[in-house]
């Protein structure tokens, strides 16, 4: 009897946690090692932040994999371990435990980020000299285990981008996550403790996912977002609390607020192990952050690549262990589906091991899925609906403005004496509007030629877009925040200046702004679900219509970057998240191939024919199709069939039935309860 093929994942946090199980999925054992005595990484520590609805932090997730992975069989944890060598053939490798040898398979490497050193690189911020000053995860754990609540402050200040945006320290790159995080933190603590006030200092707001407009327009009723962050955070005279000194950057004034406390938002840097490094042929980028490794079979995955949130590095931690898997069994994968014209995606499919098959609909469920296509039905893994701008419908512009997606408009905007570039008016934030206008405004290279983006948060939050910004700034481009929607009028462009307080007026050659974007007509894809015949002993099955507005993705973090509700379909792209930037797209692409790259597990949920009472509540409530209605001779009625390819054992059809006429025999009560919970089902 072969023997099962062993990879080892070197760090248990969220990328680790999801690689390992990946790699368990794909018919791996996995040994996972992390130097802390706990699984879960930094992020074990956070707590849910829903308010009256799921915020979606991802912390349930990251607890929900470290149970998983305790209880997986083929998953050996080492905690408190050190990787001490790494010897032998690609093919037989060797992986050193101290005095312990491990034949493995391949790597994946995700040690995660450490956080910013904020008192050697900030002292002028206080931490660890001034009373009240701490770090926002310090607060976050008082909050959590009920700390802060027994007594809380009158005040709470966030300060951003402590360690981040920062060229005075070698750090001019944005960590990413750390506005949302801050935002949904403020958000749970005043929804728990309403007479806490709460100021949040700013820079820009910058998104790590979509409902970020929700989000800050949420939070602005209820605190204080203030444009500006502090110059030095200073111990009260004579008193006990600190005091933000904040500089007016257009007055030149100074403002100096005392807060009971004032929580740092701290920057996301790499970590240094040059003994690591060593052992696994790691290559960096000129921020510390890991690239790639000279090894064919060590693959770094999560926050150690870069600044990711806890969802991001779930999916990168998956998509590590697809391409593991694939480097040490290179057989192809199969077909998917791709349902839209996207060269790049097919062309990633192609390198990941698929055959992509260019569809205009798909039928059935997860694990039977027939394609539609222009040679006839071909039976595919899934399907991915891709998003590509070129394809979208715009919404109406005011007259006189160009869109910015338009090539015809961003060329002519190239040319132009005079352009004023307008951002998130008239569309929900858009990450790639943002990317666009910067590569507008460093391509307008002309002696005589003048810039201004107007825009209310400008986006860096991508990697390389820090260095855009400034590269543009430095050449003569003005990046002015506001607040209003300007007035157009031809060539005019009046705005409000927050700072000044006062109406200026741009009279420019060409205004280039960002529309709306939503699906054509042809993207409307009939997608027809229905059970194959040949799968069922039960026959046929009424086929239920799927269309593209029911796989409208519900903020739920549960579906990760690319995932429907329907099991075996993702969305990638603008479809899913209006506001996505490129990179958020490829992540997105990426996770969706991962997913398919391995087959899950049939469901085992199951209906007694006898209890069954037809009432189709399991059809209604089930989002990945799996119920259908079926003729069953010996009893001579309809009854309800639980197919088990495409079944998840969620148990929400063992909790909703009626009847008590479904079971699951893998999965208790309470465990369903519990997974219930998380999905926030009513």
């Amino acid at each position: 009897m072969q023997e099962t093929p062993r990879a080892a994942v070197v760090g248990a946090g969220p990328a680790g946690l999801a690689a390992a199980l990946k790699l368990v999925q794909g018919g791996l054992s996995v040994l996972l090692i992390d130097r802390e005595d706990r699984l879960g990484g930094t992020p074990v520590a956070f707590g849910c932040k829903a308010t009256d609805r799921c915020a979606s932090c991802f912390a349930c997730l990251n607890l929900q994999q470290v149970r998983d992975a305790r209880d997986a069989g083929a998953i050996e944890v080492i905690t408190g371990g050190e990787v001490t060598g790494l010897t032998g053939a690609p093919k037989d490798r060797k992986l050193e435990l101290g005095d312990r040898q491990e034949s493995v398979a391949g790597v994946i490497v995700a040690t995660g980020y450490q956080p910013a050193e904020i008192e050697q690189a900030r002292p002028d911020y206080g931490l660890g000299q001034v009373a009240g000053v701490t770090t926002a995860l310090e607060l976050e754990r008082r909050f959590r285990s009920g700390a802060l609540a027994d007594s809380p402050p009158r005040s709470l200040a966030f300060v951003q981008c402590a360690g981040s945006r920062d060229s005075s320290i070698g750090r001019d790159y944005c960590s990413r996550v750390c506005c949302t995080y801050a935002l949904r933190l403020a958000r749970a603590i005043q929804h728990r403790m309403p007479e806490v006030k709460l100021t949040v200092f700013y820079q820009d707001l910058t998104p790590a996912g979509p409902g970020f407009d929700e989000l800050v327009a949420e939070c602005q009723g209820v605190m204080n977002l203030t444009r500006g962050l502090p110059a030095k955070i200073y111990q009260e005279p004579g008193g006990s609390r600190p005091v933000v000194c904040r500089a007016n950057v257009l007055s030149g004034d100074l403002a100096e607020v005392a807060f009971d406390e004032v929580a740092l938002s701290v920057g996301i840097w790499a970590r240094e192990d040059s003994r690591l490094e060593e052992i696994f042929g790691l290559e960096r980028d000129e921020h510390g952050f890991y690239t790639a490794s000279s090894q064919n079979r060590v693959l770094p995955a999560g926050s150690c690549r870069g600044p990711m949130s806890i969802g991001e590095s779930f999916e990168d931690g998956r998509v590590a262990a697809a391409e593991l898997l694939r480097r040490i069994d290179d057989r192809p994968r199969g077909k998917v589906a791709i349902l839209g014209s996207d060269e790049r995606l097919s062309a990633l499919a192609e390198r990941e091991g698929f055959e992509p098959v260019t569809a205009s609909a798909i039928h059935g469920v997860a694990g039977a899925y027939l394609a539609e296509t222009k040679d006839g039905e071909v039976p595919v893994e899934g399907g991915i609906l891709a998003g590509l701008r070129a394809d979208a419908e715009e919404a109406p512009l005011p007259p006189n403005v160009r869109s910015i997606y338009s090539k015809s408009g961003f060329d002519k905007a190239q040319n132009a004496r005079r352009v004023a570039i307008l951002l998130d008016f008239w569309a929900p934030y858009s990450r790639v509007a943002h990317q666009k206008a910067l590569e507008l405004a460093e391509a307008r290279v002309g002696e005589k030629q003048r810039t201004w983006i107007l825009c209310r948060h400008a986006f860096t939050g991508e990697p390389g877009l820090e260095a855009l910004m400034t590269r543009v700034r430095e050449a003569g481009t003005a990046i002015v925040h506001v607040t209003e929607t300007p007035a157009i009028d031809a060539g005019v462009v009046t705005y409000m200046d927050p700072g000044l307080g006062q109406r200026q007026e741009l009279r420019v050659d060409l205004i280039v702004g960002a529309p709306a974007l939503g699906p054509t007509d042809e993207q409307r894809l009939d997608l027809e679900a229905h059970h194959l015949s040949g799968k069922s002993r039960h026959g046929v099955v009424h086929p239920r219509p799927l269309t593209l507005e029911d796989l409208e993705v519900p903020d739920n973090p549960h579906l990760g970057l690319s995932r429907s509700p329907r099991q075996g379909i993702h969305v990638s792209g603008w479809l899913r998240d209006p506001a996505s930037s490129r990179e958020a797209a490829r992540r997105a692409e990426e996770a969706a191939l991962a997913d398919l790259a391995t087959a899950l597990s049939p469901g085992r949920a199951e209906v007694d024919p006898e209890y069954c009472a037809i009432c189709l509540t399991c059809l209604r409530a089930c989002p990945h199709s799996a119920p259908v209605m079926v003729y069953e001779e010996d009893l001579d009625k309809h009854v309800s069939y639980i197919q088990p390819e495409a079944c998840v054992s969620c148990g929400l059809c063992v909790s909703l039935c009626p009847a008590d006429a479904i079971s699951h025999s893998d999965v208790s009560d309470a465990s369903i309860e519990e997974n219930l919970g998380e999905l926030n089902v009513r």
